[in-house]
């Protein structure tokens, strides 16, 4: 048996949800894709749903990969903090 495989080097990524609550999105049309866009774009995330109505993002992501506290410093770090996560679940 390898060392690495006893220390867990050869762990599948560990996937997870998270529900962020967002404040500061004003429109349909530009600012949830915009949120889901950058969301999306975070390394080890798998899909990101976004919706204006609910003021929520749904996140598939690799716990391995990137964090919660990741996923809202990307959505805060838009339009220079135009957008606010007020929850995360």
């Amino acid at each position: 048996m390898s060392v690495f495989a006893s220390c867990g080097a050869n762990e599948g990524p560990v996937m997870k949800t998270a529900q962020l609550s967002i404040e500061g999105m004003s429109c349909a049309h530009s600012c949830a894709p915009t949120i889901q866009e950058k969301i999306s774009s975070v390394e080890g995330v798998k899909e990101a749903k976004v919706s204006f109505e609910t003021k929520q993002a749904d996140v598939t992501f690799d716990e391995n990969t990137v964090s919660k506290e990741d996923l809202k410093a990307a959505v805060e770090s838009i339009a220079e903090g135009a957008y606010t996560v007020t929850a995360i679940k």
